[in-house]
C-alpha cells in the first residue's frame, strides 16, 4: 500500500484492475472490501464519491445480497449492511449539497 502522506496516483480503476480470482463468497467479499476502501480513500482526498458509493451499493445488491438465502444466520448482517449503504448514499447526497456554493 502507498504512503498516505505522499500524493496518491491511485484511481478507482486500480480496484478493478486486479486480476480476476475465482468467483465465490470470499472473493466477492474481498472485492466489496476493496471498493469500500476506495470510497474511504476518495473521501480522504476530497474526490467525488457519489459514483463510487453507487457502485458499492450496486455491487452489494448484485453480488453479496444473493448469498443471504444460503446463509440464514447472516441475514441480519446483510440487512444492516444494506441499510447502512442506503444511509451512506443519503449522506453523500447531503455532502454534495453542502459543497455546492450558495
Amino acid at each position: 500500500m502507498s504512503d498516505p502522506t505522499s500524493p496518491s496516483s491511485e484511481s478507482s480503476s486500480d480496484v478493478t484492475a486486479s486480476p480476476p480470482v475465482e468467483a465465490g463468497p470470499l472473493s466477492t467479499a474481498t472485492a466489496f472490501e476493496q471498493r469500500l476502501q476506495q470510497v474511504q480513500a476518495d473521501l480522504a482526498q476530497e474526490q467525488p464519491i457519489a459514483g463510487t458509493v453507487a457502485q458499492l451499493q450496486a455491487d452489494f445488491r448484485s453480488q453479496l445480497l444473493p448469498l443471504a438465502p444460503a446463509l440464514p444466520a447472516q441475514t441480519p448482517i446483510f440487512t444492516e449492511m444494506n441499510r447502512h449503504l442506503r444511509l451512506l448514499s443519503v449522506d453523500v447526497t447531503f455532502l454534495q449539497a453542502a459543497r455546492q456554493p450558495a
